[in-house]
Order: C-alpha cells, then sequence, then structure tokens
C-alpha cells in the first residue's frame, strides 16, 4: 500500500526532478540522515507451520516508552547513532545533529533528509549551511 498522493503530477515532477539531480551528484560527498522508533514487542501478526500444524508463539509485553533513534551515515560508512527513551522530537533532533552531524560535515557534502517537522528544527539549515554543506530535503 502506498500513498495515492505519490500519483499526483507535481509530486512526480518534484521525484523526477530529485532523480536528475543525484546524477550529478558525488556521493561520497552524501551524508544522509533519518530517525525511527521502535515498538517493543512489536511482531508479525502471522506465522508458519508445516501443513496440518498449528503456530504457537509468544511475545513481550509492551512496557515502557518507545525507544527512539537518530542516525546519520555517510557512503564510506562513516556515521553516527543515538537513542533516546522516547519518541524524538525536534529539540532531540537538533541536538543529535548540533553533536554528531556538524562536526563531521566538511564543505562541498550533501546532507539529505526526508521532509518530517522535526527537520524543521530552528537554525539547522543555516549551520549546515554556514560548514559549507547543502540541505537537500528529500521530495515530497
Amino acid at each position: 500500500m502506498r500513498s495515492a498522493e505519490q500519483d499526483r503530477d507535481d509530486i512526480q515532477a518534484e521525484r523526477a526532478v530529485f532523480i536528475e539531480w543525484m546524477d550529478t551528484v558525488d556521493p561520497t560527498r552524501v551524508k544522509v540522515l533519518d530517525e525511527s522508533g521502535l515498538v517493543r514487542g512489536m511482531r508479525l501478526g502471522y506465522g508458519y507451520a508445516p501443513k496440518g500444524e498449528r503456530v504457537y508463539d509468544s511475545a513481550p509485553v509492551k512496557p515502557g516508552k518507545r525507544p527512539g533513534m537518530v542516525a546519520w551515515m555517510g557512503f564510506d560508512g562513516s556515521g553516527a547513532v543515538a537513542t533516546h527513551p522516547g519518541t524524538v522530537n525536534a529539540p532531540i533532533f537538533r541536538g543529535f545533529v548540533l553533536a554528531h552531524l556538524l562536526p563531521a560535515l566538511k564543505p562541498g557534502d550533501i546532507v539529505i533528509w526526508d521532509n518530517h517537522r522535526i527537520h524543521e528544527a530552528e537554525g539547522l539549515k543555516e549551520q549546515i549551511e554556514a560548514r559549507g554543506a547543502v540541505l537537500k530535503p528529500l521530495p515530497r
């Protein structure tokens, strides 16, 4: 299943422009950044067993907060990962960028991230550009 928004002409045009732009980029300069969360006890709602047999399984209870994670990675395998005992919000994201991404940026680097609202944390774009790097959000 995918969003019907992806079929819109304006979004397809944005994506085509981004793909063309990516063909002009030196991949060794790209730093990709994203955040994620983990649901404890997450498991498939189905399983497989030999024909005629039942599937038996168990899963942990979902205690505590949903842990979050933020990470960046470069083409050469460089990068950093940080975990957080809750959902990653704009202040957590901003702190990660300031502490872990900015010190690694060099002039000419390209930072790519999606369009999540937390990426609009105050001053991040300006600080990335102050290092001589370029911020290139993914198209919608």
